[in-house]
Protein backbone atom coordinates (compact mmCIF):
# COMPACT_ATOMS: atom_id res chain seq x y z
CA UNK A 1 0.00 0.00 0.00
CA UNK A 2 1.54 3.06 -1.05
CA UNK A 3 0.02 6.74 0.66
CA UNK A 4 1.30 10.44 0.87
CA UNK A 5 2.27 12.11 4.42
CA UNK A 6 3.19 15.48 5.31
CA UNK A 7 6.42 15.23 7.09
CA UNK A 8 9.94 16.77 8.11
CA UNK A 9 12.53 14.67 9.46
CA UNK A 10 15.18 16.76 9.18
CA UNK A 11 15.93 20.37 10.82
CA UNK A 12 16.86 21.92 7.22
CA UNK A 13 14.30 21.09 4.89
CA UNK A 14 10.71 22.90 4.56
CA UNK A 15 7.65 20.23 5.55
CA UNK A 16 7.31 18.23 2.55
CA UNK A 17 5.09 15.35 0.95
CA UNK A 18 6.66 12.35 1.60
CA UNK A 19 5.58 8.38 0.14
CA UNK A 20 4.24 6.36 2.79
CA UNK A 21 4.56 2.17 1.93
CA UNK A 22 2.54 -0.15 4.50
CA UNK A 23 5.18 -3.37 5.44
CA UNK A 24 4.35 -6.40 6.60
CA UNK A 25 7.15 -7.78 8.99
CA UNK A 26 8.33 -11.50 9.62
CA UNK A 27 6.27 -11.49 12.87
CA UNK A 28 3.16 -10.60 10.31
CA UNK A 29 2.98 -6.76 12.13
CA UNK A 30 2.60 -4.11 9.65
CA UNK A 31 4.53 -0.88 9.95
CA UNK A 32 3.57 2.22 8.14
CA UNK A 33 7.21 3.86 6.51
CA UNK A 34 8.14 6.82 4.60
CA UNK A 35 10.14 5.98 1.53
CA UNK A 36 13.37 7.70 2.25
CA UNK A 37 15.06 7.03 -0.93
CA UNK A 38 15.16 4.75 -4.05
CA UNK A 39 19.02 4.00 -5.39
CA UNK A 40 20.42 1.39 -7.87
CA UNK A 41 23.99 -0.28 -7.00
CA UNK A 42 25.45 -2.89 -9.02
CA UNK A 43 22.53 -3.46 -11.35
CA UNK A 44 19.69 -4.23 -8.18
CA UNK A 45 17.42 -1.76 -7.04
CA UNK A 46 17.50 -0.82 -3.21
CA UNK A 47 14.71 1.06 -0.83
CA UNK A 48 15.75 2.91 2.54
CA UNK A 49 12.16 3.06 4.81
CA UNK A 50 11.81 4.83 8.08
CA UNK A 51 9.15 3.62 9.98
CA UNK A 52 7.06 6.41 11.45
CA UNK A 53 7.89 5.49 15.10
CA UNK A 54 11.29 4.19 14.68
CA UNK A 55 14.41 6.35 13.96
CA UNK A 56 16.37 3.64 12.52
CA UNK A 57 16.60 3.02 8.96
CA UNK A 58 15.15 0.31 6.75
CA UNK A 59 17.42 -1.20 3.65
CA UNK A 60 16.16 -3.53 1.20
CA UNK A 61 16.07 -4.89 -2.48
CA UNK A 62 13.23 -3.99 -4.37
CA UNK A 63 11.22 -4.74 -7.40
CA UNK A 64 8.17 -3.01 -8.94
CA UNK A 65 5.50 -6.04 -9.63
CA UNK A 66 3.37 -5.35 -12.78
CA UNK A 67 0.29 -3.72 -10.69
CA UNK A 68 2.31 -0.89 -8.43
CA UNK A 69 3.11 -2.66 -5.42
CA UNK A 70 6.39 -2.99 -4.02
CA UNK A 71 8.69 -6.94 -3.30
CA UNK A 72 10.49 -6.01 -0.50
CA UNK A 73 13.69 -8.44 -0.33
CA UNK A 74 15.83 -8.36 2.85
CA UNK A 75 19.41 -8.00 2.17
CA UNK A 76 20.95 -11.70 3.57
CA UNK A 77 24.87 -11.24 2.68
CA UNK A 78 26.52 -8.73 4.99
CA UNK A 79 28.86 -7.58 1.84
CA UNK A 80 26.13 -6.51 0.00
CA UNK A 81 24.07 -5.02 3.19
CA UNK A 82 27.62 -3.22 3.93
CA UNK A 83 28.18 -1.37 0.29
CA UNK A 84 24.03 -0.88 0.06
CA UNK A 85 24.29 1.06 3.23
CA UNK A 86 27.76 2.78 2.41
CA UNK A 87 25.85 3.79 -0.95
CA UNK A 88 22.46 5.20 0.96
CA UNK A 89 24.66 7.14 3.39
CA UNK A 90 26.69 8.77 0.38
CA UNK A 91 23.34 9.81 -1.89
CA UNK A 92 21.77 10.57 1.34
CA UNK A 93 24.55 12.97 2.69
CA UNK A 94 24.48 14.68 -0.81
CA UNK A 95 20.39 15.04 -0.53
CA UNK A 96 20.61 15.91 3.46
CA UNK A 97 20.82 19.95 3.15
CA UNK A 98 18.42 21.64 0.57
CA UNK A 99 17.81 24.57 2.28
CA UNK A 100 18.06 27.89 0.17
CA UNK A 101 20.45 30.19 1.55
CA UNK A 102 23.12 32.00 -0.81
CA UNK A 103 26.07 30.62 1.93
CA UNK A 104 28.01 27.95 -0.79
CA UNK A 105 29.18 25.89 1.85
CA UNK A 106 26.28 24.96 3.51
CA UNK A 107 25.88 21.55 2.50
CA UNK A 108 29.37 20.98 3.70
CA UNK A 109 29.87 23.42 6.66
CA UNK A 110 26.86 23.23 8.00
CA UNK A 111 28.32 24.48 11.28
CA UNK A 112 29.76 28.11 9.88
CA UNK A 113 26.68 28.69 7.78
CA UNK A 114 24.81 31.84 9.11
CA UNK A 115 21.20 30.49 8.11
CA UNK A 116 18.93 29.82 10.59
CA UNK A 117 18.44 26.02 9.04
CA UNK A 118 21.10 24.47 11.02
CA UNK A 119 20.72 25.99 14.42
Amino acid sequence: MTDEKKTCHDECCEEETMEVITITLEDDSEVDCYVILTYELDGKDYIALLPEDADEILLYTYKELEDGDLELENIEDDMEFERAAEAFHALYEDEACDCECDDEDCDQNPETCECDNHK
